[in-house]
This record gives C-alpha cells, sequence and structure tokens, in this order.
C-alpha cells in the first residue's frame, strides 16, 4: 500500500492518493484512488474518488513473444470501491466502466472476485465489442 498521506487514527487509516497492488500467479491489480479510508486490522479499505482497477496478465516467459506483446490490460473504472483483502475481491454499487483490448462496458454496481479471476456486472449492463481481427 502506498499513498501520498496517512493519518492512522483508532484502527483506521485516512489515505490520500492511495495505491494498491494484488499480485497472484496469473494476474497483477493495481488499484489508485483520490482518498481511502482502511481498518488497520484487518486491511478493508473504502476508496472513493476517481478509483481506478486495473487488471494485468502477468507475461508467460514459456509464451511466443507475439501473445505477451498483446495488449491484455482490463481498466476499471468508478467512483467508490470497497476492497475486501483478506477474502480477494472488491465491490461497488456505483456506476462503472470497464474498457478492455476489444471493447468498453458499463453497468451500475459490480463485484470483482481477485481469486475467481472475475468481474460480475450487477445492473443496466451496456457494451460494444469489436472481435480479433
Amino acid at each position: 500500500v502506498g499513498s501520498e498521506m496517512c493519518i492512522r487514527d483508532r484502527g483506521f487509516s485516512f489515505v490520500t492518493k492511495p495505491t494498491l497492488e494484488f499480485i497472484d500467479k496469473q494476474q497483477k491489480w493495481l488499484l489508485n484512488a483520490n482518498q481511502g479510508i482502511m481498518h488497520n486490522a484487518d486491511q478493508n479499505g473504502v476508496f472513493s474518488g476517481q478509483v481506478e482497477l486495473r487488471q494485468r496478465p502477468l507475461l508467460d516467459s514459456n509464451a511466443p513473444a507475439s501473445e505477451n506483446a498483446m495488449p491484455q490490460e482490463t481498466l476499471l473504472e468508478t467512483e467508490t470501491l470497497d476492497v475486501y483483502i483478506k477474502d480477494e475481491y472488491a465491490i461497488t454499487s456505483d456506476h462503472v466502466r470497464i474498457t478492455y483490448p476489444f471493447g468498453t462496458l458499463t453497468a451500475q454496481g459490480m463485484k470483482a472476485d481477485f481469486k475467481k479471476q472475475t468481474i460480475q456486472l450487477h445492473n443496466n449492463v451496456k457494451g460494444n465489442h469489436a472481435p480479433l481481427q
């Protein structure tokens, strides 16, 4: 966890410009926001203000160079995001915009499961998709 400023008080940390990174065997998630409040005991947090969550597959050293060169980042943008580090998921009820290599999706509310590598969109889902060429 990185931030520009951190104030600790009564079991919570109030942070400005927080940056969190989650890495597993296949991907990396990077979170940026304007501010956040983290519970010191379990490191769960509520982030707000131009929240960005980027999902990047880790490069496979055994894969052909052409596979690693493909744009594979997924960018999720919202105004608030609750992150549960121990349980490995994030959730919001706010408007969400997801940009991925072949299109965009928008929805009202979502859950990103870091363990299962899934993003579940809740309501008013709309999207554009351009197939591989």
